[in-house]
């Protein structure tokens, strides 16, 4: 069980994720691969089907989550943008408490800024509707769970 200082200090490490994440994610122009990947999405909210009307070569994840989230919050690029900066922020504070559990809080606290400052320092890899930036924040929660 986390005690109350580890939870708030990955809340807050969450919180920076957030804003590092939100600042630089209306950066990036939506270049071809998300560009993609957002139209797909909307062929497949218009009733086409993945794989039979759209051809693709990835798997489907991607392309489902972001057509749930258009569905819910709109089609609109900012939609894709902000599952990402909601993934950063999950991903830190997951990091966070994975590293603070087995190397101490010193190191916990530096891999968090690492990761938390991830959208700036690795501008723009981790901005845009990708598979890589879908499957590094998914990487990260199976690596807590595990």
């Amino acid at each position: 069980m986390a005690s109350r200082t580890e939870l708030w200090a990955a809340i807050s490490w969450a919180t920076v994720a957030t804003i590092a994440g939100a600042a630089v994610a209306p950066l990036e122009p939506s270049v071809l691969e998300e560009g993609l990947i957002l139209h797909v999405a909307q062929r497949m909210i218009d009733g086409e089907r993945l794989y039979s009307d759209v051809s693709f070569f990835t798997g489907p994840f991607p392309f489902q989550l972001l057509a749930g989230f258009f569905r819910i919050f709109g089609e609109h690029l900012f939609v894709a943008r902000g599952i990402l900066v909601a993934l950063q922020a999950l991903a830190t504070g997951l990091i966070f408490t994975s590293v603070r559990r087995s190397a101490g809080p010193a190191s916990a606290h530096l891999v968090a800024a690492i990761v938390a400052f991830a959208p700036i320092l690795l501008f723009p890899f981790f901005t845009f509707y990708f598979y890589s930036s879908i499957c590094y924040y998914l990487a990260v929660i199976a690596i807590f769970a595990g």
